[in-house]
């Protein structure tokens, strides 16, 4: 598996990866490092960080399981999930919204930040949506 130098030296340093053995002057990782680098990019396609993968490989200093682990910060990652699905949900209302706005001037816009909390149907269906 071929792994950049520049990951892998970042890798090694987060306290990921260990130190390659080197044969005739090059690194050479086992098939130990080879499955952390998968289980590494297993749980970065997951959305976790490089400090939450080191704390998911090695714990906090408790004797939990890698299992254990797994599962409390799977279930954090899913309610960090949750809500910035809710704000893409805000982010599209408000655009939606925007589209429909003509105005000329941002003073005569009667578009508001307080409109899109609010916002449960189609723009176009939308009471107090910009009417101009």
């Amino acid at each position: 598996m071929e792994i950049g130098g520049r990951q892998k030296r970042g890798h090694r340093h987060a306290g990921l990866l260990p130190a390659p053995a080197r044969v005739k002057g090059r690194r050479v990782y086992d098939d130990d490092a080879v499955r952390r680098v998968d289980g590494l990019r297993f749980a970065q396609k997951a959305g976790f960080s490089l400090k939450e993968i080191k704390m998911l490989f090695h714990g906090s200093g408790s004797k939990s399981t890698l299992s254990a682990r797994w599962q409390s910060m799977a279930r954090k990652k899913l309610v960090e999930l949750d809500v910035l699905a809710a704000r893409v949900v805000r982010m599209r209302q408000a655009l939606e919204l925007g589209l429909q706005c003509g105005c000329v001037r941002i003073e005569d816009c009667p578009l508001s930040a307080a409109d899109i909390p609010t916002l449960r149907t189609p723009p176009e269906k939308s009471i107090g949506g910009c009417g101009c």
